[in-house]
C-alpha cells in the first residue's frame, strides 16, 4: 500500500511539474498616447481583442488640447521631447502594441520619448496609428525606433473612421489581427 501511495504521489508530482513547464501564452501590452481620444478608442479596441495589459503614455506637463499643434511645433523646432509622467516595466512582455496619433507626419512626441526610453530589442512590436489626413511615416517611424525587435504589420485608421459605426473599426481591427496571426482572446 505504501508503494502504491508513493507511486501515485510521484505520478501527480510529475503531472503537475510538466504542466508548470508547458509553454505559456505570450504576455501582451498595449501602449499608446492620445490627445483627442481617437488613439485611445483604437487602443481600447485592440486591448479588448488581444487581452493583456494596457498602458497610457502621459506627459508630466500635458499638451493643451486647444493649443496642442502650436505647443508640439514649438517642441519640434527646439528638439524637445516631453518628459513622461509614468513608467511601465516592459521586461516581462513579449508582444507590445504601440499606438500614436499622427503629428506632423510622424509619431507624436510623447511616443517618440517612450521609444527612446525603452529597449524593445527581443520584443515583438506591433505599431498602430490614427490620423487626420493620412498616416504618413507613423508606422515606419515606430519600426525604425525599435532595432532588434521582431516587427509585425501595423494598422492605421483615420480618427473620424475609428468613431464611425458605419466604418466598423472593431471589425477592421479583428481582420488585421487575423491577417498578422495574433490570437484574439475576446471578440465581444
Amino acid at each position: 500500500m505504501k508503494k502504491l501511495l508513493i507511486l501515485i504521489a510521484t505520478g501527480a508530482l510529475l503531472f503537475f511539474s510538466a504542466g508548470a513547464c508547458a509553454t505559456s501564452e505570450p504576455k501582451t501590452l498595449t501602449v499608446y498616447y492620445s490627445l483627442w481620444g481617437n488613439t485611445a478608442i483604437l487602443a481600447d479596441l485592440i486591448h479588448q481583442a488581444v487581452g493583456g495589459d494596457i498602458f497610457v503614455i502621459e506627459t508630466e506637463i500635458p499638451y493643451p488640447a486647444d493649443k496642442a499643434h502650436a505647443a508640439a511645433q514649438k517642441d519640434i523646432n527646439e528638439g524637445i521631447l516631453p518628459a513622461l509622467k509614468n513608467k511601465v516595466d516592459i521586461v516581462s512582455y513579449d508582444i507590445i502594441f504601440i499606438g500614436t496619433p499622427n503629428w506632423f507626419g510622424t509619431v507624436a512626441l510623447p511616443v517618440q520619448r517612450f521609444l527612446k526610453e525603452y529597449d524593445l530589442s527581443g520584443k515583438t512590436i506591433v505599431p498602430f496609428a490614427t490620423f487626420g489626413g493620412n498616416v504618413d511615416k507613423c508606422l515606419t517611424d515606430i519600426v525604425a525606433a525599435a532595432p532588434g525587435a521582431t516587427l509585425l504589420e501595423g494598422f492605421s485608421i483615420s480618427g473620424d473612421d475609428v468613431k464611425n459605426p458605419e466604418k466598423d473599426a472593431k471589425q477592421q481591427v479583428l481582420d488585421w489581427l487575423a491577417r498578422i496571426n495574433v490570437k484574439v482572446v475576446e471578440s465581444k
